[in-house]
């Protein structure tokens, strides 16, 4: 056998068998009775958070889960909300506005909890707030929005 045949079986011998090519999925997870959904954060478990439109055109967040399917978060009184991101254990934060208002606040719900329940309600820091994203810790990271400036702060449970 040459060098060179010797040196290509070598390169393909130590080179292995080729990777599994990922195989993915798409599933369409429906709407809250509107027109539209979003899913913009998902667990490993499969859960996925995001916002759909109702019937009525309001915005919602919802946890989408496997078996199950999608759910309505609520809102903390207000017309609307948005989920923004889901830990492993379920927990959902994001945003849901205050009742007769413009304003919204930073919201974190309990693993199969909803966002009108009581306690969910991060708050604000003198402005309108909404949680980004959530750790296993159940740290909220929380995005304060102002017409000025942006500041990011942790809000621990």
């Amino acid at each position: 056998m040459s060098r060179s045949a010797l040196a290509v079986a070598l390169a393909v011998a130590l080179a292995g068998p080729a990777p599994a090519q990922v195989q993915y999925q798409i599933i369409d997870l429906g709407t809250l009775g509107g027109n539209l959904s979003r899913g913009v954060g998902i667990n490993a478990s499969g859960q996925v958070v995001g916002t759909s439109r109702t019937a009525t055109g309001e915005l919602r967040a919802f946890r989408w889960t496997p078996g199950v399917g999608m759910v309505g978060l609520g809102t903390i009184g207000g017309a609307n909300s948005e989920g923004s991101g889901i830990n492993a254990s379920g927990q959902a934060v994001g945003l849901s506005y205050v009742t007769g208002s413009t304003d919204f606040h930073a919201v974190r719900t309990t693993p199969t909890g909803l966002i009108s329940d009581p306690g969910t309600d991060l708050g604000t820091n003198a402005g309108t707030d909404s949680a980004a994203g959530i750790a296993v810790s159940t740290t909220a990271v929380a995005v304060q929005i102002s017409t000025d400036v942006t500041v990011t702060t942790d809000i621990t449970a």
